[in-house]
C-alpha cells in the first residue's frame, strides 16, 4: 500500500509540474484594453488568409473581443492599438523591420532570411505590433497556431481546447508582453497513418471526419497523412486498367468490396441489425446497417456492377471534398 501511494504521489507531482510548465508559457490574458487588428498583406495566399481567420477566432475565444481583420498596415495609424501582422519571408518584411531599433534590424533580417518553408518567427517589433513571419505560407499558418498556444489554446485530434483563463487567475493586460521566438520542426515528416478495414478506424469516416482530422493535424503542425489500406478489400484504392476509368475519374468497371459495417463479418466482428442493439442505441441509426455514408443503400456489400461502381465513385467524391 505504501509503494502504491508513493507511486501515486510521484505521478501527481509529475502531472502538476507539466501543468505548471504549460501555464508558464501561456500569455496571461483574457481581455486587452485596446483594440486588436489581425493584418495580412494584399494578395496574401489562401493559406495566409486561413491563418488570419483562425487566429482572429482564437483571439475572440480567449479575449471575448473580436479583432479586426484587414489587409492595410500603416504603422503610423495604429496609435496605441495592438496589431498582429501575418506575413512570410517571400513577401518582404522591410516595412515591418523598420519598426525595430536600428541595431536590431540586421540581426532580425538575417533570422527572417534563414527561415525555411515550415519555419516561423513570432517577434514583437514594438510595444503594440507583433509579427508572425513564416518561411512560406505554411510557416505563417504554423506561426498563428503557435501564437494561439501562447494564449492558452491547445490542439488535439478530437478538437480544440480553449481554457477559461479568468478561472486560472489571468489578469487583463494593456498590451501583449514582448515575444521573441523562432521555431522549426524536429522531423521532416509528421503525421498520422490510420488503418482502414476496421470499424474503429477511418472506414466509418465521412467527409466531415476527414476535414476534422486534416484541420487538426495542421494546427498540430503535421504535414502527412497516410491511409493504411488493403487493395481489393475496401474501396479506398481502386485496382484496374486505365481504360476502365472515365475522364472525370469515375470508374467503368470495378468489383465487389466494402468498408467495415455492422452487417459485415471480419476481425472478430459479428453482423447485427441496429434494431437489435440494446439500451436505446438503435435510435442512433437511421437504418439497419451502421457504416459510412458512402454505403447508404448498398450495405453490407454492393450487389450489382452498377452498385460496385457507385461505391468507388462516392468514395472518390468524399476523398476529393475532404
Amino acid at each position: 500500500a505504501r509503494t502504491a501511494m508513493a507511486c501515486f504521489r510521484g505521478l501527481l507531482a509529475i502531472c502538476l509540474l507539466i501543468f505548471a510548465l504549460l501555464l508558464k508559457e501561456t500569455i496571461a490574458i483574457h481581455r486587452l484594453d485596446k483594440d486588436v487588428s489581425v493584418i495580412i498583406q494584399n494578395g496574401a495566399s489562401d493559406m495566409e488568409v486561413r491563418a488570419a481567420k483562425d487566429l482572429r477566432r482564437f483571439l475572440y475565444l480567449t479575449t471575448l473581443s473580436l479583432p479586426k481583420l484587414t489587409s492595410t498596415f500603416v504603422p503610423g495609424r495604429l496609435g496605441e492599438n495592438t496589431a498582429l501582422v501575418i506575413t512570410c519571408r517571400q513577401s518582404g518584411v522591410r516595412e515591418l523591420l523598420d519598426l525595430l531599433p536600428m541595431e536590431e534590424q540586421v540581426d532580425v533580417a538575417a533570422r527572417v532570411a534563414a527561415l525555411a518553408d515550415e519555419h516561423y518567427m513570432i517577434k514583437s517589433l514594438s510595444p503594440n505590433v507583433v509579427a508572425l513571419i513564416g518561411g512560406s505560407p505554411t510557416g505563417a499558418l504554423y506561426a498563428c497556431y503557435r501564437f494561439a498556444e501562447l494564449l492558452g489554446v491547445r490542439f488535439y485530434i478530437h478538437g480544440d481546447v480553449v481554457p477559461d483563463l479568468t478561472a486560472l487567475g489571468a489578469k487583463p493586460l494593456a498590451s501583449l508582453p514582448p515575444i521573441d521566438l523562432t521555431d522549426e520542426p524536429v522531423f521532416a515528416k509528421r503525421g498520422l497513418q490510420p488503418f482502414h478495414d476496421f470499424p474503429e478506424g477511418p472506414d466509418w469516416w465521412n467527409t466531415d471526419e476527414y476535414k476534422l482530422h486534416l484541420s487538426q493535424m495542421a494546427k498540430m503542425r503535421m504535414n502527412f497523412i497516410g491511409l493504411h489500406t488493403y487493395p481489393l478489400q475496401e474501396p479506398t484504392v481502386w485496382v484496374g486498367l486505365p481504360q476502365d476509368v472515365n475522364a472525370d475519374g469515375t470508374v467503368k468497371n470495378s468489383y465487389q468490396t466494402s468498408y467495415a459495417n455492422s452487417l459485415r463479418t471480419g476481425w472478430g466482428n459479428q453482423p447485427a441489425n441496429t434494431s437489435d442493439y440494446h439500451f436505446g442505441n438503435l435510435l442512433l441509426f437511421p437504418g439497419e446497417c451502421a457504416g459510412p455514408d458512402v454505403q447508404d443503400g448498398i450495405c453490407p456489400y454492393p450487389l450489382t456492377p452498377d452498385q460496385q461502381n457507385l461505391l468507388f465513385d462516392r468514395v472518390g467524391v468524399m476523398l476529393n471534398d475532404g
